[in-house]
């Protein structure tokens, strides 16, 4: 059961990156973000390489991008899918269209899935994970996360499906304070909220992708 009651105020300081305050938050509850974020110097068309970690920090990923915008709200990256593959709830193929939204002080991502052929929605993956971290690189950008195995997956229609839930029940709780786990279950409240309202990054999504003037085809392999 997911309570949905007095929302959580946590602070995370994070080594050499932008430091994000938060009010996690239930849905309804605004957040307090740190005027650090975003950088003055980051621009649309920007070169980026995130790193997905693991709950202990061990690199799991790494791949390239493109900054499609910053705001004090989210960050847009745009990358490809590098394997074509089917997973429990939708297709890829290589070379497929991915916006990826990484939001300051929230324990979740989210990703737009796109089918490269015929531009039509897919869907949207969610990883519930620790607040990104965000820095200057030699390679324009670094983003890190640390992905905490349970996942989401919100179709077209909006209907959201939990994915790996008894995996991140056995091998992901024993390793979380409990502070962290309810900054978790808020996560999975915000995201259903949004889907269940078609706001956020649910709002106004175009039937088709519109590409975009980066010339790169950065890519980004499937969600383990």
């Amino acid at each position: 059961m997911i309570h949905t009651g007095t929302a959580l105020v946590y602070h995370v300081p994070w080594k050499g990156g932008v430091s994000l305050r938060s009010q996690s938050h239930f849905p309804g509850k605004k957040r307090r973000v740190e005027p650090s974020w975003p950088p003055d110097n980051l621009h649309p068309g920007d070169p980026i390489v995130l790193h997905k970690l693991n709950a202990g920090g061990e690199l799991r990923m790494r791949y390239p991008g493109r900054i499609i915008n910053c705001t004090n709200e989210q960050l847009r990256i745009l990358a490809h899918w590098t394997e074509t593959g089917t997973y429990r709830h939708f297709s890829m193929r290589r070379g497929d269209p991915v916006c990826e939204h990484f939001f300051p002080g929230h324990w979740h991502n989210l990703l737009t899935l796109w089918d490269g052929k015929s531009a039509t929605l897919r869907g949207w993956y969610a990883d519930i994970c620790r607040p990104p971290v965000l820095r200057a690189a030699d390679e324009g950008w670094l983003l890190q996360y640390e992905d905490l195995t349970l996942d989401a997956f919100v179709d077209p229609g909006l209907t959201m499906t939990l994915i790996d839930g008894e995996e991140f029940r056995q091998c992901t709780l024993p390793q979380l304070y409990s502070w962290e786990i309810r900054a978790c279950l808020d996560a999975v409240c915000r995201l259903a909220e949004l889907s269940r309202r078609g706001r956020g990054p649910f709002a106004q999504v175009p039937k088709r992708f519109r590409a975009r003037r980066i010339n790169d085809r950065p890519s980004r392999s499937h969600p383990k």
